[in-house]
C-alpha cells in the first residue's frame, strides 16, 4: 500500500479527488491491521479524502480506523478530517460520530462534512460528540 512506503513523519496527506472507494479505504486502513492509519502515521495533522465516492462503508472504516489506535490512551494528533462530498450518508456520519466519542481525536479543530447526506440519524451521533466535549478544540464544522 502506498500509505505503508510513506515517510511516518508525514503531517499532510491529500487524496482529495482521487476516485477512492470503500474498498480503497479497507485497504488503507488495514495497512496496519492492529492500529490502522495512526500507527503507520502517527503525526498526522491534516487528512483530506473529500471528492471520493468512499460511500458509508469508506467513511466507517476510516472512522473506525482512527478511533482504534494501539493503546487504548493513546490521542490522535489529527487537526483537520477532511470529508466533504464523499457519500457519507447517515450511516457514515454516525460511524464519525462514534469514532469521535471514543476521545482519541481531542486535537481535532477542523470537520468538513459538506456536500453529505448525513440525515437527521447521522448528525445526531455527531452532535452527541460534540456537546459531550470529545472535540474541545473543534472549531469549524
Amino acid at each position: 500500500a502506498i500509505v505503508q512506503s510513506l515517510p511516518r513523519s508525514v503531517e499532510s496527506l491529500d487524496l482529495s479527488g482521487n476516485r477512492l472507494r470503500g474498498a480503497s479505504m479497507e485497504t488503507l486502513c488495514s495497512a496496519s491491521q492492529t492500529g490502522g492509519l495512526p500507527t503507520l502515521l502517527p503525526t498526522l495533522l491534516h487528512l483530506d479524502l473529500s471528492d471520493n465516492p468512499l460511500g458509508p462503508s469508506g467513511v466507517t472504516t476510516v472512522a473506525q480506523s482512527l478511533s482504534s489506535p494501539l493503546s487504548p490512551s493513546a490521542v490522535i494528533p489529527l487537526q483537520s478530517l477532511k470529508l466533504a462530498r464523499t457519500r457519507a450518508k447517515a450511516k457514515g456520519v454516525e460511524a464519525l460520530g462514534k469514532a469521535l466519542q471514543t476521545r482519541k481525536l481531542l486535537s481535532l479543530q477542523t470537520l468538513d462534512l459538506e456536500g453529505n447526506d448525513m440525515r437527521p440519524a447521522g448528525l445526531q451521533h455527531l452532535a452527541s460528540a460534540v456537546t459531550a466535549g470529545a472535540v474541545p478544540h473543534l472549531r469549524v464544522l
